[in-house]
C-alpha cells in the first residue's frame, strides 16, 4: 500500500486549477474527513537555515506583517503562509495550531514551542498569531550544526495520541539530514497512528537524505518530501500547491484502509 514517490509524479496541472484557492477547495471537496484534520507546523531553525532566518527578526518584517504586506517574502514566510491557507481552515471545531521549532544549538535533539513573549508558556496558537510568534522565536534561537527528525515526528505522535484524530505534520527544512536511521524508524512508529507527514526543503540542500525518507517501510507510505522555491513562476507554485494536496488525499486513503479512526474522540 505505497504512494508514489513525489519524485516520479509529472508535474501536470488540471484545467480547473488556476490559484491556491482552487486547491484548497479541492480538499474541502475530497471528503468529509479532512475537517477532522489537526496541522503541525516545524520550522527548522539550524545554522543551515540561519540567513532564511534573518528577515523575521527585523523591524521592517514586524511593520511589513502589521501592514499585511508580503514585500520581500522569504520561503519560510511563504510556507507558513501556504501552511495555513492549506490546512488551517479544514477544521473549524480547531482553529488553533501547534507550531514547534527545532534546531537550537542549546539542545539540537530537541524541538521547542513557537511562543508570542517570554513571559507567556508555550501553547497552541492561532493561525493568525503563527508569523508573529515565528519571528519572536528566530530572535531567541541559537542555530545548531546539526538537524535531527526522530524526536520531532515523535512528538507528532505523542500530540495526536494525546488529541486522537487525523494529524499532519508540516515540516520545513534547510539543512541535511543528520540521523536518517532514527528518522527513519521514527517514521515506521508514526505510521501506527492517523499521522501524515509532509518535509518542504527550501535552499541548496543537498536533499538526497530528505528523499530516501519516502522509503522508510510502516504500515503506509506516511510521508512526502518536496523541494519549494518561492522565486519560481506561479504555475509552478501551483503545480507544488495541487501535488501536495493529491499526496495528503492519497495519504488519508491509506490511511482509511487501514481503519485507523480520523475523528477525534472528543472536540477538545
Amino acid at each position: 500500500m505505497r504512494l508514489i514517490s513525489s519524485q516520479k509524479r509529472k508535474a501536470k496541472l488540471p484545467s480547473n486549477i488556476e490559484s491556491l484557492e482552487d486547491v484548497v477547495d479541492e480538499l474541502r471537496y475530497s471528503g468529509p474527513s479532512l475537517r477532522y484534520l489537526r496541522p503541525i507546523l516545524a520550522v527548522d531553525f539550524s545554522s543551515s537555515c540561519a540567513p532564511m532566518h534573518a528577515r523575521a527578526r527585523s523591524v521592517a518584517f514586524v511593520k511589513e506583517e502589521a501592514a499585511g504586506g508580503a514585500e520581500g517574502e522569504q520561503d519560510f514566510e511563504a510556507l507558513i503562509g501556504v501552511f495555513g491557507s492549506m490546512f488551517g481552515g479544514l477544521n473549524a471545531d480547531h482553529p488553533k495550531v501547534h507550531a514547534f521549532g527545532f534546531g537550537d544549538a542549546s539542545s539540537p535533539h530537541s524541538i521547542f514551542p513557537f511562543f508570542l513573549s517570554r513571559n507567556l508558556a508555550p501553547s497552541p496558537c492561532l493561525l493568525q498569531d503563527i508569523k508573529k510568534r515565528y519571528a519572536e522565536t528566530s530572535k531567541t534561537v541559537l542555530p545548531a550544526s546539526t538537524l535531527h527528525l526522530a524526536p520531532l515526528i515523535r512528538q507528532a505522535v505523542q500530540t495526536q495520541q494525546e488529541q486522537s484524530g487525523l494529524h499532519l505534520l508540516f515540516i520545513i527544512t534547510g539543512g541535511q539530514l543528520a540521523d536518517p536511521k532514527e528518522t527513519q524508524k521514527a517514521l515506521q512508529e508514526a505510521s501506527k497512528v492517523p499521522l501524515m507527514i509532509v518535509v518542504v526543503g527550501v535552499g541548496e540542500g543537498p536533499w538526497d537524505g530528505m528523499v530516501r525518507l519516502e522509503d522508510a517501510e510502516g504500515a503506509f507510505n506516511n510521508v512526502w518530501f518536496s523541494q519549494f522555491d518561492g522565486r519560481a513562476p506561479q504555475q509552478e507554485k501551483l503545480v507544488f500547491y495541487n501535488r501536495l494536496a493529491l499526496i495528503v488525499i492519497e495519504m488519508l486513503r491509506n490511511i482509511k484502509k487501514l481503519k485507523y479512526t480520523v475523528k477525534p474522540q472528543a472536540i477538545t
